[in-house]
């Protein structure tokens, strides 16, 4: 490949940076790769990878007349020994760990949250033979930790900077099973939602729904997972490194975000008319129920317009391109919030909604902590009895066992001599 033969390419290291940094992006159809991603020349970025003031100033475009000298002093000619990782440092392990940390806490939460659940139905269904089926927030919370770990995988190398999660490979085959969890958890509920006010209505559950529903998870699972792989290995892609397919990804965004806006719309309506149908029930206003409806209105009609729109929003700037993904950064701006990052904050919003929805009620949570606590008190306080009982049976007291002993060598002693002393 040409990047192991940069000084034939260049003439000097300020045109190699120039070539990099002046390609536009994300998009850049005739670029050709200085370094296999995620590597990139040894010295790179210079001082902007330690200077965040010169990192947020300095926004390399083709028009600009920028001075390479602050940096590519460093940069080292046929050197791809360092990743992206490396050249970052700490700001990459930061950005890493926050990352993970935020859908860490709602993937436990949801854990807890599962616990309180699963602690209150065994007390209601105490003494009876068959076990209950999950219900909905069972349900919505077992694929909010699947997500959630899903998540937390990639994002330990949130970026594929350090090689660790491969962004050819592992990388589409987790976010996929992330993007179609999302999609399984909004025909889940609108679904739901369906059959209880049409089998209200006509006793029975309708089926358009519930084949409409499988075919909508079934494909956008197909669609997030086959798909994403497929965008880095077919096309022009598939003779590129760490190059995606433009209409392949186009085509995977238009087929989820239709259909998932469909579904945030069938669910407005049915949520509505089960909310509703709560409140003309409810005798003082709204009840647990109804609030619990408005909440899950609120994170089905906010996951599907981040997820969707966004993605509706870039189709155009994906068709008939071929998408790099290996373009060392050239500016610190936008690190933090910029490129694929906007994707998992979605995520993110989206776990901690479904987890705003999801809170069990105070009484419930304070209920289980409390006998958790009374549980463990008993436990620790039946083997200190244990311990006692065990000790007073092992050990003699010290002030009666001199007592005894003499008593005992007495009663030896004045037997002895009665039948030694001669009849009188």
């Amino acid at each position: 490949m040409s990047h192991l033969n940069q000084t034939a390419r260049f003439s000097n290291v300020s045109d190699l940076v120039m070539y990099v940094c002046e390609q536009p992006r994300p998009l850049a159809n005739d670029y050709d790769p200085v370094c296999p991603f995620p590597y990139v020349n040894r010295g790179w970025l210079g001082s902007l990878a330690n200077d965040s003031d010169a990192g947020s100033e300095i926004v390399l475009k083709p028009s600009d007349n920028y001075d390479t000298s602050l940096f590519s002093t460093n940069v080292v000619f046929n050197d791809c020994s360092q990743t992206m990782a490396e050249v970052l440092g700490t700001r990459y392990t930061v950005k890493c760990v926050v990352y993970c940390l935020l859908s860490l806490i709602p993937t436990l939460l949801s854990c807890f949250f599962l616990k309180v659940m699963f602690e209150s139905k065994k007390a209601k269904n105490k003494g009876k033979a068959k076990k209950a089926a999950l219900n909905m927030s069972e349900k919505m919370c077992i694929l909010n930790i699947f997500v959630g770990l899903m998540h937390c995988i990639i994002l330990i190398d949130i970026d594929s900077y350090s090689g660790f999660m491969h962004i050819e490979d592992w990388r589409p085959l987790f976010l996929g099973f992330c993007g179609g969890a999302m999609y399984h958890i909004q025909v889940m509920l609108v679904t739901n939602w369906i059959g209880i006010i049409d089998a209200a209505m006509s006793k029975q559950k309708p089926a358009w729904s519930e084949n409409f529903g499988m075919f909508t998870t079934v494909t956008c699972y197909l669609a997030e997972v086959v798909g994403g792989y497929l965008e880095f290995h077919t096309g022009e892609a598939a003779h590129m490194e760490a190059a995606s397919n433009g209409n392949m990804r186009a085509a995977k965004y238009a087929w989820t975000s239709i259909l998932a806006l469909v579904w945030c719309a069938i669910g407005i309506r049915y949520g509505k008319k089960l909310s509703d149908t709560l409140a003309s029930g409810a005798k003082e206003g709204p009840n647990a129920q109804l609030r619990k409806i408005q909440k899950y209105i609120f994170a089905l009609v906010l996951g599907a317009i981040l997820g969707s729109l966004q993605k509706l929003f870039l189709i155009p700037k994906f068709l008939g391109k071929s998408l790099f993904r290996n373009l060392p950064l050239c500016t610190m701006k936008g690190f933090y919030m910029g490129g694929t990052t906007s994707l998992y904050v979605i995520i993110l919003i989206i776990q901690w909604a479904i987890v705003y929805a999801q809170q069990p009620g105070k009484k419930t949570v304070r209920s289980l902590v409390t006998s958790s606590f009374m549980n463990a008190s008993t436990v620790v306080s039946g083997r200190s009895r244990r311990g006692s009982v065990s000790s007073r049976r092992g050990s003699v007291n010290p002030s009666v066992a001199p007592s005894m002993s003499s008593e005992r060598s007495s009663r030896k002693s004045s037997t002895t001599s009665s039948s030694v002393a001669p009849e009188s």
